[in-house]
């Protein structure tokens, strides 16, 4: 599974207020393989207008995930329609107490410059100093909350035993092996589909980690590839 994607988007700061329009991403036609430009439209439309119980979100960051592609087939979504996926935005405007103004959350309505939400619909962030905005939507959202669920209360890892991670340089995965080192795995494989993963496992999330088993920081993974007889080789 390819690593999911955080697209930022345009903001109030970088235009003017007045008259700003939003541009919910319409798909007008389904891909044969690997989606083009020409599967989607930008639509404008003015700025939706809250009414009681939601609140108006500017979106800041979008996640584009893989599982995005299998909904653009038959029986997904529709065509000429708006996309949805997770997204985290600030509160300009609220008719709803718990979304205040100003506060940043992280909601499904996606795909748009501009959503409404309600309380029950987002989920306000805590501010934590020091962390990337975007990790709401990786290790601190979804995936991050997949792989520690499947380590800690599935398979219930136990400190110094070997780990095994298939799709290992999927956003799922990629946190599974850090968190497998935090939770004490002795040893962390990992499995990705080609060597420009395997590569990223072993080069790029390496040099971003300090000391492997450390708790707080990201820790390397031994990865494993597959060549193209389908047979596992070692890296």
């Amino acid at each position: 599974m390819a690593r999911s994607s955080r697209i930022r988007t345009r903001t109030a700061s970088d235009r003017a207020i007045s008259g700003v329009v939003t541009w919910p991403t319409c798909r007008v036609g389904r891909p044969q393989g690997l989606p083009t430009a020409g599967n989607f439209a930008f639509v404008e439309e003015a700025v939706p207008v809250p009414g009681p119980g939601t609140a108006l979100v500017e979106n800041i960051y979008l996640s584009v995930d893989p599982y995005l592609r299998e909904l653009m087939d038959e029986g997904g979504w529709d065509l000429h329609a708006s996309l949805d996926g997770r997204a985290i935005g600030r509160v300009v405007e609220s008719h709803d107490p718990a979304p205040a103004v100003g506060g940043l959350v992280r909601h499904r309505v996606a795909w748009r410059t501009h959503a409404l939400v309600t309380a029950a619909g987002a989920r306000v962030l805590p501010d934590l100093p020091g962390v990337p905005l975007c990790a709401h939507l990786s290790v601190l959202g979804g995936t991050g909350l997949s792989a520690y669920v499947g380590l800690a209360k599935v398979a219930r890892v136990q400190p110094g035993e070997t780990v095994f991670i298939s799709a290992a340089a999927g956003g799922v995965g990629t946190a599974a092996g850090q968190i497998a080192r935090l939770l004490g795995a002795g040893r962390v494989i990992g499995s990705a589909g080609s060597a420009a993963k395997v590569k990223h496992l072993t080069e790029d999330e390496h040099r971003q980690g300090d000391r492997p088993g450390q708790p707080g920081v990201t820790a390397p993974v031994t990865s494993a590839g597959c060549d193209r007889t389908g047979q596992a080789s070692k890296v």
